[in-house]
């Protein structure tokens, strides 16, 4: 590879379309053993998964932990625009030229991993490369959000974490994790570990059982907030949220965080509740770098506010588990707009049907439009999911032409909702110059 960031991301992309996605955990721990098993010296792990929701209680419990003085790791997938997101130290990006060294000493290992173990995907050598990085940087503390399922995610080498999480369980990614929502848990059930604590935000009660039924087979504690806490809106508005919480520990009184949507609630007890569960190891968070660490929380891309004549938000909700989220939203805050605009686009391996199902009824209007990834190479096809009277729905191939086309037609009243894919998210967001 060359010795420059372009260079290095060109050749990531040329791996990822490549190897694409393979699920296994021999490629991975054969590329760490040749970097010296960073996994297993220096920081501690809180291991995320879920369907939905899990990027969000990553952040979060990132920013409560770097709150409470921790030096603290975030590895998270996908990027919206940079590769650099994907690897943060106390909330900083890692730099270009740090990104660039990590690639140059991993990239010439790639020929005697594929001799053993067969070619290493493009996520696999980012999780080998944020492993070394938080690892020499001498993190105390590392968030691990999973790239996809749980038992084959190339994290879950992480050996004893401090806590595991399991925020919700819906249909995605069948072709690789079933085509149940018992075999997609019994997969991300796997970041479970002999020992380690284990908690959830699941409400089905057979996917609970399935959790708890194997943390009791790994001799681990398991915890549900659903179960065990009970919270409450004070205020849901447009500029984010306050909640009253209750846990086995104690009750919180007008928790803040600067994200919309009741579920950014739920999620946020999840991580006050998994920040207890810490206590009961080596990390202390106390009361007020929790309030601090979730008031300062960043999450780009997730309800996001762009503009507010007309109001633009932006929602990488890309499966019908988040779309179901998003709807409650927009249900709730409907009556507010005259009329709604959809620009949106969805990868070939998403329930285009069953997510468009689900959005349909809430929009007067839909943009649909290409993710900027070779896996929507059947992007046109999402449209036919929407009802097309009167010119209703319209196929505009280039994002930021779809966005100008909905915003061309709408008032400053209206609501343009720009959702689906995050592969579109960096297109939107740079339209509007957010950081």
């Amino acid at each position: 590879m060359t010795g420059t960031y372009e260079g290095a991301i060109s050749d990531l992309s040329n791996l990822a379309a490549a190897a694409g996605i393979r699920p296994g955990l021999e490629r991975i721990l054969a590329l760490l053993e040749l970097l010296g098993n960073p996994h297993k010296r220096g920081p501690r792990f809180i291991h995320v998964t879920g369907s939905n929701g899990k990027g969000s209680v990553s952040a979060m419990m990132a920013s409560v932990c770097q709150a409470a003085g921790y030096r603290t790791g975030f590895f998270s997938s996908p990027h919206l625009k940079e590769y650099t997101e994907r690897l943060r130290l106390d909330g900083r990006e890692i730099s270009r030229d740090d990104f660039v060294a990590l690639m140059e000493t991993i990239w010439p290992l790639i020929p005697r991993v594929e001799r053993t173990a067969g070619r290493p995907t493009e996520f696999e050598l980012l999780t080998a490369a944020a492993f070394l990085y938080f690892a020499e940087r001498q993190a105390d503390v590392v968030v691990l959000e999973v790239g996809l399922g749980g038992k084959w995610d190339s994290t879950n080498v992480a050996e004893n974490p401090l806590l595991s999480i399991i925020v919700n369980i819906s249909l995605e990614h069948q072709q690789y994790l079933g085509d149940t929502l018992e075999a997609i848990a019994g997969e991300k059930a796997g970041i479970i570990k002999a020992g380690c604590p284990v908690l959830t935000a699941e409400r089905n009660p057979q996917i609970l059982k399935l959790f708890a039924d194997t943390a009791a087979q790994k001799g681990s504690a398991f915890f549900s907030v659903y179960g065990e806490c009970g919270w409450s809106l004070l205020d849901d508005g447009m500029e984010g949220q306050s909640f009253r919480l209750r846990t086995p520990a104690g009750e919180y009184e007008d928790l803040r965080i600067p994200l919309l949507g009741a579920h950014q609630a739920a999620n946020a007890a999840a991580v006050v509740y998994g920040a207890e569960i810490l206590r009961e190891s080596s990390v202390r968070i106390d009361e007020a770098s929790l309030r601090e660490g979730l008031m300062k929380v960043r999450w780009p891309g997730r309800l996001e506010v762009l503009s507010r004549a007309p109001f633009v938000l932006l929602d990488g909700a890309h499966n019908p588990g988040a779309a179901e989220t998003l709807r409650e939203w927009l249900a709730a805050k409907r009556s507010g707009f005259p009329k709604v605009y959809l620009v949106t686009g969805l990868l070939d391996d998403k329930d285009q049907a069953g997510w468009a199902a689900l959005m349909d009824p809430w929009v007067d209007r839909v943009v649909v439009t290409r993710p900027g990834s070779y896996r929507a190479s059947k992007w046109r096809e999402f449209a036919r999911y929407f009802r097309s009277e009167d010119g209703r729905v319209r196929v505009v191939e280039e994002p930021r032409e779809a966005l100008r086309t909905a915003l061309e037609e709408a008032s400053e009243a209206d609501l343009v909702l720009l959702a689906g894919s995050l592969y579109l998210a960096a297109e939107f967001r740079d339209y509007f110059g957010a950081i």
